[in-house]
């Protein structure tokens, strides 16, 4: 089987006049595996209070294992910056949550009114979303340092977020085929806003350029359950990476659809085997539960001292675990060989004075992305 790289370094495709140099992943699977696991497991012991000491191990080690020119990548944030924004992000979100409930309190029957308040909580959360993901993307761009010299992220969160919104719009009103016009103004506002060190990232992509593609995987859709997505959002990694520049870099990805569609099916299937499993075992207990729920109702006090427990702790233990497995398995399963996907098909191209580059100077935040968090659309 020839590897994708040296396919890419064969076929001479790029513009740049410079040498062509891969990015390098080395992490394993196991490893990975087992990092989610540990994770996994004193989260549950902790009460959820370790995700935070158990995401920046895991952006540890995967940063440490992806390199570029000799070095590698490290992450910097800690696990109580994490923590202090989600507090922050869950008391803002409390009180927001009591005003709406006030106001269904003081006007119970006022359907105008409950209305607009519903259309305003709606509304409210998904503007705070994209929020939440610009927010966060800056945290982790301005923790992610190479040869010492740390990422960045400039532009506005509200600015974004007014952006997504009213560019999700347009492609809902157009059912969708104003799709690739959201997603390339989105990457624009988001590339020239991304710094390393002094120098900031570059974009040349137009939607125009990627309006057939999506049209096919839109026709296809349904015939398709779905399966084109695959086949345009590697093509859409494909061009973006392809219209992307970093001073005298170019980058360019050869990311191969069957290779995208293998890990997500492959993923999937394992959980639902997992998910149906987990089903029919609770499905076997549940006779048993019910016939100790009834014995109890009825005051029998040798089913209550016997039984009484397990009815509350057997369910429960069975969500845990499938919390705990599905963490593994989405570790080990999807982010990895998706992360070594994208590297081992990813070149940089060109010949950048890395020396010459100073520290950034953007805005680096003293919390973590807390609101990510809370909304629960953070990403590792």
């Amino acid at each position: 089987m020839v590897d994708p790289a040296q396919r890419f370094l064969d076929s001479g495709n790029t513009d740049s006049g410079g040498p062509v140099r891969p990015p390098g992943y080395d992490g394993t699977m196991g490893q990975i595996g087992g990092i989610a696991l540990l994770n996994g497991l004193l989260g549950v012991l902790t009460l959820g209070v370790y995700r935070f000491w158990g995401k920046t191990r895991l952006r540890r080690y995967l940063w440490s294992r992806v390199n570029f020119d000799g070095d590698r990548m490290e992450y910097t944030g800690r696990p109580l910056e994490l923590l202090l924004g989600f507090l922050i992000a869950i008391f803002i979100l409390t009180l927001l949550g009591i005003v709406f409930a006030a106001v269904e309190f003081v006007f119970p029957d006022n359907e105008v009114v409950l209305g607009i308040s519903g259309v305003i909580q709606g509304l409210g959360f998904a503007f705070l979303i994209q929020i939440a993901i610009y927010r966060a993307r800056r945290y982790r761009l301005t923790r992610t340092q190479w040869r010492g010299i740390r990422g960045g992220q400039s532009g506005s969160a509200i600015r974004y977020a007014l952006l997504a919104f009213g560019w999700y719009f347009v492609a809902f009103l157009t059912l969708g085929l104003a799709y690739p016009v959201t997603r390339t103004r989105l990457q624009r506002y988001r590339t020239k806003n991304t710094w390393m060190g002094d120098r900031g990232f570059a974009f040349e992509g137009r939607a125009g350029d990627l309006f057939a593609r999506w049209f096919i995987a839109w026709l296809l859709l349904i015939p398709t359950l779905g399966m084109s997505l695959f086949w345009y959002q590697a093509n859409e990694f494909r061009y973006f990476a392809g219209k992307t520049r970093y001073g005298a870099l170019q980058f360019h990805s050869q990311l191969r659809t069957g290779r995208v569609i293998w890990i997500g099916m492959r993923y999937l299937l394992i959980v639902l085997l997992l998910f149906g499993v987990l089903f029919a075992a609770t499905a076997m207990m549940v006779p048993g539960l019910m016939g100790a729920v009834e014995a109890m109702n009825a005051g029998d006090e040798a089913v209550i001292e016997a039984m009484g427990p397990s009815v509350v702790l057997v369910p429960f233990a069975m969500l845990i675990l499938f919390s705990v497995v599905s963490g593994v398995l989405q570790a080990a399963l999807y982010l990895h060989p998706m992360l070594a996907e994208i590297c081992w098909t990813l070149r940089i191209a060109g010949d950048e004075d890395f020396a010459a580059i100073a520290q950034s100077r953007q805005y680096s935040p003293s919390r973590g992305e807390g609101l990510a968090d809370a909304l629960d659309v953070g990403a590792i």
